[in-house]
């Protein structure tokens, strides 16, 4: 049997799912990972015209992830209400 494609982003369909997916992505604490994973949310849902500057994010995450550990925070992605 051939192996089938795997797209992350045919798997990100409800706001849950993505808020969880993107939670894992910044557990990792890996701006990187976590600049993939907006972009496979982008992917997700291909209507939204905002595209990411991921020269300007990546710094700004690394930095932000940082300043809240010291303070024994971490940041958090939830369903807006």
């Amino acid at each position: 049997m051939p192996a089938r494609s795997y797209k992350t982003s045919d798997y990100l369909r409800t706001a849950a799912e993505k808020a969880a997916y993107l939670n894992e992505a910044l557990a990792t604490e890996d701006p990187q990972l976590w600049m993939l994973a907006l972009k496979n949310l982008q992917e997700a849902d291909s209507s939204k015209s905002e595209r990411l500057n991921s020269a300007y994010q990546l710094p700004f995450l690394t930095e932000l992830n940082h300043y809240l550990g010291q303070f024994q925070l971490k940041l958090l992605v939830s369903i807006k209400e």
